[in-house]
Order: C-alpha cells, then sequence, then structure tokens
C-alpha cells in the first residue's frame, strides 16, 4: 500500500503544471519524460486500487478513471473514478472515488456525484433528490455556489437548509461526500479496501435516492 502511496503522491508534484510534448520541449526534454512516466505510473496506480475495489462485489461498476492530464495538457494528479449500475448513463449521478491534498496527506473519498461535462437538464435535478435522505457526521456536503466551493457538516439543519437553498437556486450543485482518511493511514490494502466499502455502504441510500 505503502509504495502505491509514493506514487500518487509524487505525482501530486505536477497538478496544474503544463505537460508538453517531450520532442518538443527543448531543454525541458528530459523532464518531461519523467512527467509523462510518473503520469502513466499514478493512473495505473489508482487504477488497480479500483480494480481490486470492484472485485469486492459492489452492486456499482467501475467506469473509466480519469486521465492524468486533461484535454488542455494540464496534468491532473487527483484522480478519480465513477462507479454506476449497468443502466445507467452518462448524465445521471453515479457515485465516485476520488483523491484529494488534505494539509500534507493525500486523502481519498466517496462522493455522490454528477460528471460536469456529461450535464443534461436533469442532471441536477436527480443528483438533488439525495438531500431528502437525512444525514449525519462524518458525512458532509460539498456545495457549490456562485463558482465557490463550500462544505457544510452532515447535519439535519444543513439538510434543510440546503434544500430550501438548491429550490430558489441560490445554490447550483450539492454533493453528498465522506472522507475514508488519509492513504498513509492504512498499514495495507485490505485496511483500505475495508474502509472503503464501510463508507459506500454509507452513502449508497444516497445515490439510490437520485433514481428515485
Amino acid at each position: 500500500m505503502q509504495s502505491i502511496v509514493r506514487i500518487l503522491q509524487k505525482f501530486t508534484q505536477y497538478h496544474g503544471q503544463k505537460y508538453i510534448a517531450p520532442q518538443k520541449a527543448g531543454d525541458d526534454e528530459d523532464y518531461m519524460l519523467q512527467f509523462k512516466q510518473d503520469g502513466g505510473a499514478a493512473r495505473k496506480s489508482f487504477q488497480n486500487l479500483i480494480q481490486n475495489i470492484e472485485q469486492q462485489g459492489l452492486p456499482l461498476k467501475a467506469q473509466r478513471t480519469s486521465n492524468w492530464m486533461n484535454q488542455a495538457q494540464i496534468a491532473r494528479a487527483y484522480f478519480y473514478c465513477f462507479f454506476r449500475h449497468a443502466e445507467d448513463i452518462p448524465s445521471q449521478p453515479g457515485m465516485a472515488l476520488r483523491l484529494l491534498q488534505d494539509g500534507d496527506s493525500l486523502g481519498i473519498t466517496w462522493e455522490v456525484s454528477v460528471l460536469e461535462r456529461t450535464l443534461s437538464q436533469e442532471s441536477l435535478p436527480q443528483l438533488h433528490r439525495a438531500l431528502s435522505v437525512p444525514i449525519s457526521e462524518p458525512s458532509y456536503y460539498l456545495v457549490y455556489q456562485n463558482g465557490i466551493e463550500m462544505i457544510y457538516a452532515g447535519t439535519e439543519s444543513n439538510r434543510v437548509q440546503l434544500q430550501q437553498l438548491v429550490e430558489t437556486n441560490v445554490v447550483r450543485k450539492v454533493l453528498i461526500k465522506e472522507k475514508i482518511g488519509d492513504l498513509t493511514s492504512f498499514q495495507n490494502e485490505d485496511e483500505f479496501i475495508k474502509a472503503v466499502i464501510t463508507v459506500f455502504e454509507r452513502l449508497y441510500p444516497y445515490y439510490l435516492a437520485t433514481k428515485e
């Protein structure tokens, strides 16, 4: 597990940097070669984690892991992978495993979310059906309002407030999330996968609510 964490953590140093094809990079050719190698290794490590999680018999199937750079060739070190029912379409809400930087540590979360680039008119109303399900901490809400991300604790008062803010179009998008932990805190992959499944089971009812 620790070797996987080192590979993923190493690639975070490139996050936000622009990748240039080595043959076009001039004096930066060697740097870009290493950039590409580290990106590929990090994505492969995350994919291996996803495959091992999927083997635990989850009711959802893993989709494609995000790439190590976006279409503008900007490095994206915080990989994610959506999980969906077989009959789901890309515009519908799913559950996603997502890396995130938490201080000096690399953490990972489950979230009930939608993929921004596949949004349809129905996507956000479907997602916000999850606000009908009671919540408690350590689950929390990630709220998008006027281009700003805000965290709301997973309390019933916040749930009711967010329902109202969504209905009045004050808030654009609300995700339900829960942190699994810092990757360095797990002694081995079995311990990590057990924590992944525990959090999945807590958030799965919110995903199901988006289908109602």
